[in-house]
């Protein structure tokens, strides 16, 4: 079971609220809203508590038998290799912080228990879109799940789709794989 918490800002540095803000697992940012109709219709609206209809709701029977099925999706080596290269990269970059080094600072520090439960998410996503296995898409989700800082996210992302592609390079040597898939056509 899970908690979902908004905010308007995030937590500044220093004020002890580090170990709080590592439980918030997936984070995103959200942009407040443009549209006229969708701000009216916001302020405008009545603040009803949210039900979810009990047709879609999950019966506790459901949750139990989607928690044991989720520990069940494997997690291939190749992603295995993502996450700890990723998990390596992130700690010498955090071991030697530097404050005049900007890609130390674009370094988030990431606990154990975050990567045991980033995993756990990646497990849930393939064992909901009906897959035994974890495979690279599920790396997608990784940049909603790595940041401390909002300023940290533009680097996650680079350094995330690097890992993943250096992965299927890798996975796919020997195997006719383009990494320019409309190279042929020219």
């Amino acid at each position: 079971k899970g908690i979902i918490a908004a905010s308007n800002e995030l937590p500044a540095e220093g004020e002890g609220l580090e170990a709080l803000w590592d439980r918030f697992l997936i984070r995103y940012i959200v942009q407040p809203i443009n549209d006229k109709g969708a701000f009216m219709k916001l302020i405008g609206g009545n603040a009803e508590t949210f039900r979810v209809p009990d047709e879609i709701a999950l019966t506790d029977e459901e949750y139990t038998q989607i928690s044991e099925g989720i520990k069940s999706v494997a997690v291939p080596d190749n992603i295995m290799d993502i996450l700890y290269t990723l998990r390596s990269l992130y700690a010498k970059r955090f071991a030697d912080f530097d404050e005049e080094d900007a890609d130390v600072q674009s370094s988030p520090y990431i606990s154990d228990r975050r990567w045991k439960k980033i995993t756990a998410i990646l497990r849930a996503s393939a064992f909901l879109n009906g897959r035994g296995e974890v495979d690279m898409s599920e790396c997608l989700l990784l940049e909603h799940m790595m940041w401390d800082r909002d300023d940290q996210i533009g680097t996650i992302r680079k350094d995330i789709a690097e890992k993943v592609v250096s992965a299927c390079v890798k996975m796919n040597k020997g195997k006719g794989f383009r990494l320019n898939p409309v190279e042929h056509l020219a």
